[in-house]
């Protein structure tokens, strides 16, 4: 949603944007192909951004998965384990 947001607003400037003033200077300007540039490489940047932030997220959703899986096994074998001894304890 942040970067639709990002994307909305960085389409708003390219399109309605005014000049920068220079004091006594004749206002700049830019030329289109300048800040069509400059708004493909911010399209590109917050793409690649995201993309790189919900990989991240799913490694990470991933590990944990994979670690709740081997405390679970952990904790099975740490079971079985005890009963193991206690069932030798109680053999004569």
């Amino acid at each position: 949603m942040l970067g639709g947001f990002t994307v909305a607003c960085a389409t708003v400037l390219v399109f309605v944007h005014e000049p920068l003033p220079w004091g006594h200077r004749a206002a700049a300007r830019t030329p289109p192909d300048l800040r069509h540039g400059v708004w493909l490489s911010l399209l590109l940047a917050i793409a690649f951004i995201g993309l790189h932030a919900w990989q991240i997220t799913e490694e990470s959703r991933q590990l944990a998965d994979a670690l709740a899986a081997t405390e679970l096994v952990l904790a099975r074998e740490q079971h079985l384990s005890q009963l193991d001894g206690l069932a030798a304890a109680g053999r004569p």
